[in-house]
């Protein structure tokens, strides 16, 4: 029950290798749902100095959950409790 579509987009040096590339794929998968559509983006950028940048934009997360929130709450009782008024500065001064 994880994402349904992830967008991914690396940016990092030349140096960066296939090992990193995957590590950053098997992290996305722990979010992923079976079915899900992956699309995956690379950018170079000579001046990362080593450093790596990843951007994920996942859609259809907690699907489930959204089907049971539909489903009808217990209503709650209001009490107030004598705070949730507006409240005078001027009284607070003294």
């Amino acid at each position: 029950a994880g994402a349904r579509g992830i967008l991914i987009n690396i940016t990092a040096g030349l140096e960066m290798s296939i090992g990193e590339f995957e590590e950053v794929g098997n992290v996305v998968r722990e979010f992923a749902s079976e079915d899900a559509t992956v699309v995956i983006g690379t950018s170079l950028d000579p001046d990362s100095n080593g450093e790596m940048r990843v951007t994920v934009v996942a859609t259809g997360l907690n699907r489930g959950a959204a089907i049971e929130q539909q489903q009808p709450q217990q209503s709650l009782e209001i009490v107030s409790t004598g705070t949730s008024g507006p409240v005078d500065y001027t009284e607070l001064d003294t």
